[in-house]
């Protein structure tokens, strides 16, 4: 049989005690004080306005990069920023996977309000695949010989927590003089032990354009 006194006990059970919710209370009044502004105040309306803009800004950057979509974005003392992929291809076979995406997109240098063309490699290598040496080569059509946009070699140590290694950079394209064409094969080469392995062959058209360089994706697997 349950007392009265048991019945008090287990109706508090979850509630907060009056000195709890009193500090509570105390608290969230302070915070308040602190954040708020005055109706009338237009620099703390700017400037709640500009806090507001700069977070969905880079919720929506986040979302284009991984999207691998355009994304332009213009105003006040903002920065303009683009990134769209243009194609992608890999390869994975035992001990080694390979992605190659092909975007354009604003690169730091001195034709950065320029866009450019460029190469994304991304590798995981596993430690029996070690030593290895990754390129991202590129050739144009009836050449006999391949140039190379980017080396990583000697890579000889995989993590010890994962026991494997990664490699991740981007590389250019080669620059266009004015409203000049080319079109190129780009492929991912990697040297290992147990011998070459090649990501499928990419066959992007590059066009100088007033912005810069625009790639388009004319064959791909």
């Amino acid at each position: 049989m349950v007392t009265d006194r048991e019945e008090h006990l287990a109706g508090r059970l979850g509630t907060a005690l009056p000195s709890e919710r009193a500090a509570a209370d105390r608290n969230w009044r302070a915070l308040a004080a602190r954040v708020a502004v005055s109706p009338g105040s237009a620099s703390g309306r700017a400037r709640s306005a500009a806090i507001g803009l700069a977070l969905a800004i880079g919720i929506i950057a986040i979302v284009g990069y991984w999207q691998g979509a355009r994304l332009d974005v213009a105003g006040d003392h903002l920065p303009v920023l683009y990134r769209e992929e243009v194609a992608r291809t890999g390869v994975t076979s035992p001990g080694v996977e390979a992605m190659l995406a092909v975007v354009q997109k604003h690169v730091d240098g001195p034709n950065a309000s320029r866009l450019s063309i460029v190469g994304v490699v991304d590798v995981r290598l596993a430690e029996t695949q070690l030593p290895a040496t990754i390129e991202l080569r590129y050739q144009q059509p009836g050449d006999d010989s391949y140039g190379v946009l980017a080396r990583s070699k000697n890579l000889i140590d995989a993590r010890r927590a994962t026991g494997t290694t990664r490699t991740l950079y981007e590389a250019p394209f080669p620059p266009l003089g004015p409203r000049e064409q080319a079109t190129y094969r780009v492929w991912i080469h990697i040297d290992t032990p147990s011998g070459p392995v090649e990501s499928p062959v990419l066959v992007i058209q590059a066009t100088d354009r007033q912005e810069g360089q625009r790639g388009t994706n004319i064959a791909s697997p």
